[in-house]
């Protein structure tokens, strides 16, 4: 890691953003909280009236196979 001292450098003041600029700023983890909570609701009601054998069918990691892995192997440099 680099570190660089740069003394005189422009310096942003205290107050940066307007205050309702900054209020929208705050929301931000409670607006991802809800939406994320919205996402999880939506999930579950998709899988609400599913027995317990179209549940394991649906949410099963699917199998990619071997065409999307990414080849690790050494390979020489000219």
């Amino acid at each position: 890691m680099v570190h660089y001292g740069v003394p005189n450098a422009p310096r942003l003041g205290a107050t940066v953003w307007s205050d309702d600029l900054q209020m929208l700023i705050n929301m931000d983890g409670r607006l991802d909280a809800a939406l994320v909570k919205r996402y999880n609701d939506l999930a579950a009601a998709s899988l609400a009236d599913l027995n317990e054998m179209k549940k394991a069918e649906i949410t099963a990691r699917p199998e990619i196979g071997e065409a999307f892995l990414i080849d690790s192997t050494p390979t020489e440099r000219v």
